[in-house]
This record gives C-alpha cells, structure tokens and sequence, in this order.
C-alpha cells in the first residue's frame, strides 16, 4: 500500500493532493477515488499490478548485481589464501630439495698479463 501511495504521489501528484479535498464528503471511497483520479479503484489495482512487474525485474537485476559486489571481496579473500597457501607449499618444497652447487669443468680462463 505504501507503494501504491508512493506510486500516486509521483505520477499524479496534483491529483493525489485534490483527494485530501473531498476528505470532508460523506462520499464513500470508490467514489471519491473515481472522481479524483478518473479511474476506478480496479482499474488502478491493474495498472499499478504492470508497474510493479516492470520495477521488480529491475529490481532483480540491481539485487543480484548487488550481490555480485557483495560477494567480491569474499572470493578475492578466498583467492589470496589460496595463493598464500601455495607459496607456503612450494616454499616446503624447495627447503626439502638438497641444495647443490654444480662446479664448472672447464678450468678457469687464464688472464695474460700484459706489461
């Protein structure tokens, strides 16, 4: 309901501050509405049934987008200890290799000394 009073508001505002004005008849609702707005209280019901069709679909769209974002930082969390968790596992890995120093064959170039 909030809605639809949001909805009127916006979208026939002069219309919906003249309603307050019949608000002294005796009239019933229906009436009064069908006179301030020039349609029926059903023929709003389905107008306002496609607006809110429409605005949930956007709606929808903006959530999951929404939740796209909420949930990036999560999984940028996930791959960072992933990453670390591989380090510290390839880290193991080379302190567990032997460490050799392969020697050259070939002998040491020797210099001439030319003075």
């Amino acid at each position: 309901s909030a809605l639809a009073v949001k909805y009127l508001h916006t979208k026939q505002r002069e219309e919906f501050y003249s309603l307050w004005e019949y608000k002294e008849e005796p009239d019933d609702f229906f009436n009064t509405f069908f006179r301030t707005f020039k349609m029926t209280t059903h023929q709003f019901s389905t107008l306002f049934e496609e607006h809110l069709k429409r605005r949930f679909r956007i709606e929808m769209l903006l959530a999951f987008s929404g939740i796209v974002w909420s949930l990036l930082p999560f999984i940028l969390l996930l791959a960072w200890l992933r990453k670390r968790w591989l380090n510290q596992k390839i880290k193991k890995t080379w302190e567990a290799a032997p460490f050799t120093v392969e020697e050259d064959p070939s002998p040491p170039e020797k210099t001439e000394d030319l003075t």
